[in-house]
């Protein structure tokens, strides 16, 4: 009985973590620091991609060239707040430019997969990120 209350209380906890939206207020929109608009975004991508495709060099990319500026909630991390003698969780804004990028690349087989598509945020003072998942659960939002 207590193994299906721990399942129930795991499911429950997702499916609530799930419907967290990215709620950002004009000001701090106005206030954000989105950096420069990167010139470099492509490197950037293929070295991202290299180490989680099973063969980076056949992949294929076709970057749209409007790069948006987005912001995305982000759980901060729970050492840190214990460290800080905070409980629960908290989360941040992280704010930066994003670059969709349609990818297609040989799976294990040697065939190509069909290109799927991607969002990349690239904030100033951190790594990429991929925000793909974070868009379709409303954790992340294009701001223009």
């Amino acid at each position: 009985m207590s193994r299906l209350l721990a399942i129930g209380l795991l499911l429950i906890t997702s499916l609530l973590a799930g419907c967290v939206t990215a709620h950002v207020t004009p000001e701090q929109l106005a206030s954000a620091n989105y950096g420069p608009e990167p010139t470099d975004y492509a490197d950037r991508v293929k070295a991202y991609m290299e180490t989680r495709l099973k063969d980076p060099m056949s992949a294929v990319y076709k970057f749209n060239p409007v790069l948006r500026r987005a912001a995305l909630m982000e759980v901060v991390n729970f050492e840190k707040r214990r460290a800080m003698g905070k409980d629960g969780v908290a989360f941040e804004n992280v704010y930066g430019w994003t670059v969709e990028v349609a990818i297609n690349a040989k799976n294990s087989l040697g065939g190509y997969t069909g290109a799927v598509q991607y969002y990349f945020m690239l904030p100033t003072d951190r790594e990429i990120i991929d925000i793909t998942a974070s868009l379709q659960t409303k954790r992340a939002a294009f701001v223009d």
